[in-house]
């Protein structure tokens, strides 16, 4: 297994460095789920925009046409209405008793013009009219009032009805006719005419529209063309300009829709990449964690948050690590093994060589301690030997005991007496350099423990010493 983990080691170590920003945004899932967003926003966006435009400028266009139609039928209604006030008032004039026997005189002297002038000037400032006109049952004119005032009735004949619209002077003019009865008979003609202008104007007061003359063919969306009545074989035509207020509304309401959209967009989707963001974050600390856990720091753990499916993974993540963690130790546990049970085999046989020289020098010490008799520094000197023999007995046992939990054979021994020994002979062996001082606070101190694992710990502290402060 360790040398498993030690290849899969060995190969995310050895992967060559990619530039994480380059491989970031690749593979970002955050920046392709901000990039689908960002086109199904966009998309409902603009099918929402251009089925709204669609469907109400549908309806307000169809509300433009019917406002036209409507406006229309008032224009035809207003000229309609002119047309009638101006017949009742050639009728009006034509019932003058005045004008009937100026008209007759004039018939009957043949030519005599005055009083059909004096009556017909009469009758214009009267009803301040703009021109007024006489004509004879043959289509001759006789005067006209203003004296001035003949271009509006140039282009009226006798067979034509009684009313229509005439240009003149660049001009409509409104011409409307009555006969002059004398005693059932008519006997001339009374024409009125007046501007049209005058009739538009009052038309277009409101400020709704521009009520003008067409000219030509003009037409279009926005201008709407209507023939009035009594024009024969050449109508005129009026052109109205109707103010589409409710498409430039809609076009505003457009604008401001399509910001609103725009901004609802923006708002949208930088909310939903907060919250994608936020959401992922956990996958981030997952593949940061992954790669330490590649690099062998199986102690990686994640905090975990909520229950939804990435707090599943993370969960499962911490568990996994967990286990190559306690897979990591006991691998370590049987290399340790390994070693020291190849440890063991060497001082096995380390134990076999030494162990016989010892007790022959052990054995020749305790005879020569016999035979001592009464020489102190013989008796000394074995008596060292001896001790130091059992010292490395007790070595190669340790050493055969290495790997496994340590044993210590505990006898009661005076601690100040061992310690004083340790010093004495310390002091032979460094030959007094450097020097060594023991001091106890008392004479004896009895205590429970391995005489010679306590002799080996002094020995290597005071050993370490003597090398830290050779002089």
């Amino acid at each position: 297994m360790d040398s498993i983990i030690a290849r899969k080691t060995g190969k995310f170590s050895e992967r060559p460095p990619q530039p994480e920003n380059t491989v970031a945004l690749r593979h970002s899932l955050l920046l392709r789920m901000i990039v689908i967003l960002a086109v199904f926003i966009s998309l409902t966006s603009a099918a929402l925009f251009f089925g709204i435009d669609h469907f109400v400028t549908r309806q307000f266009r169809d509300l433009h046409r019917e406002s036209g139609l409507q406006f229309s039928s008032l224009v035809r209604h207003t000229v309609e209405e002119e047309f009638a006030r101006m017949e009742g008032m050639a009728k009006l004039i034509a019932e003058d008793a005045d004008l009937n026997h100026a008209t007759y005189y004039h018939l009957y002297l043949e030519g005599e013009k005055d009083h059909p002038q004096a009556a017909m000037e009469r009758i214009a400032r009267a009803f301040r009219l703009d021109a007024l006109s006489l004509w004879d049952t043959r289509g001759k004119l006789i005067v006209t009032a203003p004296p001035h005032a003949l271009r509006p009735f140039e282009k009226w004949d006798k067979e034509s009805e009684a009313r229509r619209v005439v240009w003149a002077d660049g001009r409509a003019w409104i011409v409307a006719g009555a006969p002059l009865l004398r005693e059932r008979v008519a006997i001339a003609w009374v024409r009125v005419a007046k501007p049209l202008d005058a009739a538009l104007g009052a038309m277009a007061a409101g400020g709704k529209a521009t009520v003008r003359l067409a000219s030509g063919d003009e037409a279009g969306s926005a201008v709407l063309r209507v023939a009035l009545p009594g024009g024969g074989n050449s109508p005129t035509f009026l052109a109205i300009d109707l103010p589409d207020t409710a498409t430039r509304a809609l076009d505003k309401a457009k604008q401001i829709l399509a910001v609103i959209l725009a901004i609802s967009g923006v708002l949208l989707m930088g909310g939903l990449a907060w919250a994608v963001r936020w959401q992922l974050a956990p996958v981030r600390e997952l593949a940061q964690a992954a790669a330490a856990v590649g690099r062998g720091e199986f102690g990686q753990r994640l905090t975990a948050r909520g229950n939804n499916e990435v707090a599943h993974l993370v969960r499962t993540f911490n568990a996994m690590t967990e286990d190559l963690g306690k897979l990591r130790k006991l691998e370590q546990q049987v290399r340790h093994q390994e070693q020291l049970s190849a440890i063991g085999r060497v001082a096995a046989r380390v134990a076999h060589d030494i162990n016989n020289p010892l007790t022959v020098i052990s054995n020749v010490a305790k005879l020569m301690q016999r035979q001592a008799g009464a020489d102190p520094r013989l008796l000394e000197d074995t008596s060292l030997i001896v001790h130091h023999s059992a010292r490395c007995v007790r070595i190669v046992e340790l050493l055969l005991a290495y790997g496994r939990p340590v044993r210590v054979d505990l006898v009661p021994l005076d601690l100040v007496a061992c310690c004083r020994e340790i010093a004495a002979r310390w002091k032979t062996g460094a030959g007094g350099s450097p020097s060594l001082q023991f001091n106890a606070r008392q004479e004896t101190l009895i205590i429970s423990g391995d005489r010679y694992q306590i002799e080996q710990m002094l020995d290597n502290l005071l050993n370490n010493a003597r090398e830290a402060c050779p002089d």
